[in-house]
């Protein structure tokens, strides 16, 4: 069992840039979301070391709950939250299940969008386009963006390129459990803070 070892409250209200919207705006996102993920990401190594690009991701739906280490790699979307939704990779063929077409292509959750807020950290209107519409994501603290960005199944900072990856039974779990597919029905919330404490981020 893998147990984070989550800032203590001290800490955590140093690390108000997470997103801060992460309680305002939980009941307005879900009102338009079935899902969410939560992606926690720590911002350096700390002060006994740790993993840089190893953090932990949330989900929950019903009687399932995932708690999982996930990493990614040197170029990552920046803090936030973002529209998703299930979808599969079409430049990966090692997908668990075939498509409607009979291809395997890898089963992922696709960042589409990042959501923008306003004053008092309220959610602006959100931008009038097609449905499933992706923009490129910012990234790196706005210094760059990403294009195609996905939760999707693997085990190392060099699976990524700019996604965010985890062991491939439980991105596969969510991935079964978002119905129906192909809809913007999943809201993914990443917030970064800074790792306290002397242990790794994960102990075993």
């Amino acid at each position: 069992m893998t147990t984070p070892n989550i800032p203590t409250a001290a800490a955590a209200a140093r690390n108000n840039s997470i997103v801060a919207a992460r309680e305002n705006n939980n009941a307005v996102l879900n009102a338009n979301a079935a899902y969410s993920i939560k992606v926690y990401r720590p911002t350096s190594v700390g002060p006994g070391g740790g993993f840089f690009n190893q953090g932990y991701m949330e989900f929950q739906h019903g009687a399932l709950r995932i708690n999982t280490p996930c990493w990614w790699s040197k170029k990552r979307v920046d803090p936030g939250v973002y529209i998703a939704t299930a979808t599969r990779m079409d430049n990966r063929l090692d997908g668990r299940t075939k498509d409607g077409n009979g291809i395997t292509k890898r089963e992922g959750i696709f960042l589409l969008r990042k959501i923008s807020f306003g004053a008092h950290n309220i959610v602006q209107d959100l931008p009038d386009v097609a449905p499933l519409t992706a923009t490129p994501l910012p990234a790196n603290n706005g210094t760059t963006t990403a294009d195609g960005v996905f939760i999707h199944k693997g085990k190392e900072p060099e699976n990524s390129i700019a996604c965010i990856v985890a062991d491939e039974s439980q991105v596969f779990n969510i991935w079964n459990t978002v119905l129906p597919k192909n809809e913007e029905n999943v809201i993914v919330y990443v917030y970064d803070y800074e790792p306290v404490g002397d242990g790794p981020m994960f102990q075993m």
